[in-house]
């Protein structure tokens, strides 16, 4: 629903407000977890990253976790992409 209202309307109706669904395979779930896992403070287990090194100046150790350094949270979504693209490690 694009609007509250369109939203409420649908309750009232007894419709279900959701415009979309998408099922994810297991794989997909485990990068969208550590896609948006890394993104919060606590990051994510430096384990994770097969090949941490692609991150240079995106990620940062701290402790055995992954964090991102400030210009990582500025390129959130290029380190996603990189992590999709084979660094994560399965």
């Amino acid at each position: 629903m694009r609007t509250p209202d369109r939203y409420i309307a649908a309750i009232e109706a007894g419709r279900s407000p959701e415009a979309a669904r998408e099922d994810l395979t297991a794989g997909q779930r485990e990068f969208e977890a550590l896609s948006l896992s890394l993104r919060t403070p606590r990051g994510v287990p430096w384990a994770c990253l097969e090949r941490p090194d692609e991150l240079g100046g995106l990620i940062t150790r701290v402790d055995d976790r992954a964090v991102l350094t400030v210009r990582g949270r500025l390129l959130a979504n290029e380190v996603s992409a990189r992590i999709g693209s084979g660094i994560l490690h399965r």
